[in-house]
């Protein structure tokens, strides 16, 4: 149990000391042209126009990796190029990125296409009872596999909507590239370490009251294995049905708010991430290293603190009130 704890904290801490996202690709330096594809010409020419100018500039790519890069480019997108000269470019040395113009509908397609996707998979899995993953021993909706569920249903249905806008644009070989931002690292870690540490938590109180149920010291007065079980909040009603309030209630019914914080800080980072994708779909830059959007160093401290929070009344409150 300490060592869950301690990794716990150290994760947390890391939440404080997380490095600032890295710039996106394609700043200026002094080989470096920004502007907007207006179109290919015959032969192996592209038409670009600056940021900044009114007149296009007829530019030759390189060899052929440059072309190949350069013809997956639609008219509109906007190029972050490698030119042999600023002053007056003529040769396109490298592509350092293209920035896609999707629209937002179209990255809320790729959202919804993502999210069936995931769906169907789950369906398949657990057939046809998804619910079932985020239902505990005790018949009810549990917080932690909530939290983590969602969480995760989140970040892989941004992450496939991103592989369908390469696929969308012909960037196949870009799939591979997409990378992970080091807060959205710590904040999926800390959704998982909850989960697991939640449930060794529980089992650890079942177990106890399974032990004292079965070893009794006094036979006249040891509960029985129902007694203990109804005592840890493993209730066996068969006609009970979950309800969305079992996150924010005990095991004795009352509203929780260890609980509450938790389930609300979690659907805030899921709201704020989810609406931080529709841009980053939108306008999606092709690059090297392409990496997820991230989520901000306050977020990620409250998502930790409300984690922490949740797990540390469950270690402290009574069995069967946890």
């Amino acid at each position: 149990m300490r060592s869950l704890f301690t990794l716990f904290l150290v994760l947390t801490v890391l939440t404080a000391t997380a490095a600032p996202a890295q710039s996106a690709p394609g700043s200026n330096t002094a080989t470096t042209l920004n502007g907007t594809l207006v179109g290919a010409q015959s032969g192996r020419s592209f038409t670009v126009r600056p940021f900044g100018s009114d007149a296009d500039t007829l530019l030759r790519p390189a060899d052929g990796a440059v072309l190949a890069m350069l013809g997956k480019a639609a008219p509109g997108d906007a190029l972050t190029l490698k030119v042999d000269d600023t002053a007056s470019p003529g040769l396109v040395t490298a592509v350092i990125a293209v920035q896609s113009q999707r629209g937002y509908v179209a990255a809320g397609l790729y959202l919804v296409t993502a999210a069936v996707i995931l769906l169907a998979f789950g369906l398949l899995a657990t057939k046809g009872r998804v619910q079932a993953l985020v239902i505990g021993a005790d018949k009810r909706y549990s917080m932690s596999k909530f939290q983590m569920a969602a969480w995760f249903f989140v970040l892989f249905m941004v992450y496939i909507a991103s592989i369908l806008v390469l696929l969308s644009c012909g960037w196949v070989d870009h799939i591979g590239r997409i990378e992970i931002p080091q807060n959205l690292v710590i904040l999926s870690g800390l959704s998982a370490l909850t989960f697991g540490a939640a449930k060794a938590i529980t089992v650890s109180k079942v177990e106890d009251a399974k032990a004292n149920a079965v070893a009794p010291r006094d036979t006249a007065t040891a509960p029985t294995l129902a007694a203990a079980r109804k005592v840890v909040g493993l209730k066996v009603d068969n006609d009970s049905r979950p309800r969305f309030r079992d996150m924010v209630q005990d095991d004795e019914g009352c509203v929780d708010l260890g609980n509450s914080q938790a389930l609300f800080i979690t659907l805030l980072a899921i709201v704020l991430y989810v609406v931080a994708a529709f841009p980053f779909l939108a306008q999606f830059t092709v690059s090297d290293r392409m990496t997820l959007p991230d989520v901000d160093t306050t977020l990620l401290s409250l998502f930790g603190l409300g984690q922490g929070a949740y797990l540390l009344k469950k270690v402290a409150a009574t069995a069967g009130k946890g």
